[in-house]
C-alpha cells in the first residue's frame, strides 16, 4: 500500500505545478474523462474523490469535491486549481 502523504485543498494555492508529469495522452483522456465524472458527483452529491498529484515537492493526496474540469485542469472547491498534467490518478 502506497503511503502518498495526504495535503489540505487550501494547501495547493502554493505548490508549482510540473509541465508534464504525466506526459502520455491515452492516460491524460481518461484522466479529464474521470474528472468530468467527478465533477458531476461532486456538484450534485457533494461527493468527495480523492486525488493523487504531482507537485514541484513531490507526490500529495487530496480528498476533496472537484467543482470544475477541463482538458487543461480541475478546479477544486475554493477555486484551487490543479492541471491534468500533474494528476497521476482520481478515485471515485
Amino acid at each position: 500500500m502506497e503511503n502518498t502523504p495526504i495535503i489540505a485543498k487550501e494547501s495547493i494555492k502554493g505548490l508549482i505545478f510540473p509541465k508534464d508529469a504525466i506526459n502520455n495522452p491515452a492516460q491524460r483522456q481518461e484522466l479529464a474523462s474521470l474528472a468530468e465524472r467527478a465533477m458531476v458527483l461532486g456538484n450534485t452529491e457533494h461527493g468527495k474523490v480523492s486525488i493523487i498529484f504531482h507537485s514541484a515537492q513531490g507526490k500529495h493526496k487530496v480528498e476533496t469535491t472537484i467543482w470544475a474540469a477541463n482538458e487543461q485542469d480541475i478546479t477544486l472547491k475554493g477555486g484551487v486549481i490543479i492541471p491534468l498534467t500533474a494528476i497521476e490518478s482520481i478515485n471515485l
